[in-house]
């Protein structure tokens, strides 16, 4: 695990079985082909820049050994717009942040005060311009997604309601931004 933050790397050195570094996504100090598969489980949705996430992308790409598989997780700009606007207040202080938010994917507020929300086609076309193959992009959490996250008890049959969604709508371009996150997968 690599993260540029080294409170992050401390915490995660005490409960992970796994070695910890501290580093940055867009200079890996690893030589080319190292691994199997890379998985970018948030350096996309905290660098605000498209050269900074491309940069990102390609550095897994390089290393990862030919014929492995990038992973790289993001938020879709959908998701970060429901949240942003659910709690209709946040409309009154910022619309303009709002409407950047909806335009560009800029955050408008909250948890990534710098950072960046994409939608499906925009990770799809990262990840090409990074030089990957046999692209996709599927939603994990599906349309009931950000339901889940604002109940605290979720039945059983309510649970498998929403996998159920999930795996149905995965891949869906209309539906597929309506996951809290969105997984974009290429081949090195």
């Amino acid at each position: 695990m690599i993260d540029p933050v080294a409170s992050q790397v401390k915490t995660a050195e005490k409960y992970g079985t796994f070695e910890t570094l501290v580093g940055d996504a867009r200079t890996l100090d690893f030589p080319d082909d190292s691994f199997d598969a890379v998985l970018l489980a948030g350096p996309l949705y905290h660098l605000v820049g498209r050269t900074d996430r491309i940069r990102a992308l390609s550095e897994a790409r390089r290393v990862c050994r030919p014929g492995g598989f990038v992973h790289a997780a993001a938020i879709p700009r959908f998701s970060a717009i429901a949240v942003a606007i659910l709690p209709w207040k946040a409309l009154n202080p910022a619309p303009d942040a709002v409407l950047d938010l909806i335009r560009r994917g800029d955050p408008a507020a909250g948890r990534f005060p710098a950072g960046h929300f994409h939608t499906s086609e925009e990770l799809h076309e990262e990840l090409v311009a990074a030089e990957l193959s046999n692209v996709s992009v599927v939603g994990l959490e599906g349309p009931a997604g950000l339901a889940l996250e604002t109940v605290t008890k979720v039945s059983e049959e309510d649970f498998q309601a929403a996998k159920r969604l999930a795996v149905l709508f995965q891949d869906s371009s209309q539906i597929r931004d309506l996951s809290c996150h969105v997984l974009g997968t290429g081949q090195v």
